[in-house]
């Protein structure tokens, strides 16, 4: 069945959801959906509705509500992934992930080696789409929110406990420093740019009472790195 998002989430005693825009689009030219289908609606705050298209018009679908309810499958632990600036497709590839194995936060931080001319400007549109297609894809009930881009020094200032994958093999590995953690129900985990991180910023990292980690032997790619520590993450707090 079909999984679309709606802007606006339908009152209690409506019993019919008017989807238009890009998604409407999507239904009527993408899907070719037709009337009598079932499909399943989802909004920002993990509402879900189980409906039947009841009309199709040229930008404007409507569909009646047959059932709701609030999917809780939420991330196991508040997690705070504070991800360096890649170049933009290895960022899409990373939200899209990020998206599908189900983080909820994600912020987007400057760090001494991200490469010179990557930044923010005129992108968000952009990631909004890729996370929503990701949504879509992994039928989650709820958006990857992408804070405000911050510096590496900023991250190191949340109060949350925080880890930060480092490239030295000789450090702990990310489960040991994991097994270290007591009563945690948030954390903050700092990713670099494809070269890594400074011996300064490390050095300020320890200052600041962060814990170092290492994924093994191996040197993955920002994006390949983001996706093993998610998941790992996911699976050692379930």
């Amino acid at each position: 069945m079909s999984h679309f998002f709606v802007e606006k989430q339908p009152q209690d005693q409506d019993n019919q959801i008017t989807i238009e825009g890009p998604e409407a689009n999507h239904i009527i030219n993408a899907r070719r959906a037709q009337i009598g289908e079932e499909i399943k609606l989802f909004d920002k705050s993990a509402h879900c509705y189980h409906g039947k298209i009841i009309s199709i018009a040229k930008k404007k679908v409507c569909v009646e509500i047959v059932s709701r309810y609030v999917n809780e499958s939420t991330f196991p632990i508040k997690l705070n992934l504070a991800q360096a600036l890649v170049k933009s497709k290895k960022w899409d590839m990373i939200l899209q992930t990020s998206m599908e194995l189900g983080l909820q936060t994600l912020t987007p931080m400057m760090s001494e080696r991200v490469a010179a001319g990557i930044n923010t400007a005129g992108r968000r549109e952009r990631w909004s789409k890729v996370i929503l297609a990701a949504a879509k894809q992994s039928e989650r009930p709820y958006l990857l929110d992408i804070k405000e881009m911050q510096t590496f020094s900023d991250i190191l200032q949340d109060s949350s406990p925080t880890l930060v994958a480092h490239t030295d093999p000789q450090i702990p590995s990310m489960h040991t420093v994991l097994k270290s953690l007591e009563n945690v129900d948030k954390l903050t985990v700092i990713i670099g740019p494809e070269g890594g991180f400074s011996n300064s910023e490390i050095q300020q990292a320890q200052q600041h009472g962060a814990k170092l980690f290492s994924l093994g032997k191996q040197i993955l790619r920002a994006e390949t790195a983001t996706a093993a520590i998610i998941a790992n993450i996911h699976f050692y707090f379930s």
